[in-house]
């Protein structure tokens, strides 16, 4: 995950001050296995299956404002984020097959709260400027499925709702300068995110 931040104090060590930072990358998806029941008005005995949906790789993008303490190689920011995947293969066991014509879609918009520790890696040794880090979050997301699903042996299910939750999330990376470049405020750098959600409800609409 690529990142550049802007910051009023950003040297060649940990940031210090208020600053702000976006970001723009690569994003997986597990695979999910979501279980199949009917709502309680239909009076239906819920079907012993899950609906198994295996996405293509998609992006994620990222605002943050945050402040980097004077005493203490810490970093407090907040933050906001979308990912977007699209659907590559759902099955069902209640079907037996392969589900086709699907194509759908799901986007998610999150807030974090994250806090993150620096370490200016000149102090084991290093030659170039470069500042590791690690860090962790806490926040909120909105999720939202569209068109999800599709058609086998003359029936469809899909799901186009919205669900939302607590998100967690772990990160780490490092960062530099840019006073090569003649930008001696801008820093930029590489992130690895892992990121949980907890459960979530969603309507399906099944024809056939």
């Amino acid at each position: 995950l690529a990142v550049t931040a802007c910051a009023p104090q950003a040297y060649a060590q940990a940031i210090r001050g208020f600053y702000v930072g976006g970001s723009l990358g690569y994003s997986t998806q597990a695979n999910g296995n979501y279980p199949i029941a009917p709502s309680p008005d239909t009076n239906l005995a819920p079907p012993n299956t899950r609906l198994n949906t295996t996405w293509d790789p998609g992006f994620v993008g990222a605002l943050a404002i945050g402040f980097g303490t004077v005493q203490f190689p810490f970093r407090v920011e907040l933050e906001a984020n979308y990912r977007r995947y699209r659907q590559n293969r759902t099955d069902s066991l209640i079907f037996a097959r392969h589900f086709t014509d699907g194509g759908g879609s799901a986007g998610t918009l999150g807030v974090m709260i994250n806090g993150l520790f620096d370490l200016d890696l000149r102090r084991l040794g290093a030659a170039w400027p470069v500042v590791a880090y690690a860090g962790a979050g806490m926040g909120y997301a909105w999720r939202r499925l569209e068109g999800v699903g599709g058609s086998v042996t003359g029936n469809r299910l899909v799901i186009s709702d919205n669900t939302g939750g607590v998100v967690y999330q772990a990160m780490a990376g490092f960062y530099s300068d840019l006073d090569w470049a003649g930008l001696p405020r801008w820093l930029i750098g590489l992130e690895y995110r892992y990121v949980i959600a907890g459960p979530g409800g969603l309507r399906a609409r099944a024809t056939g």
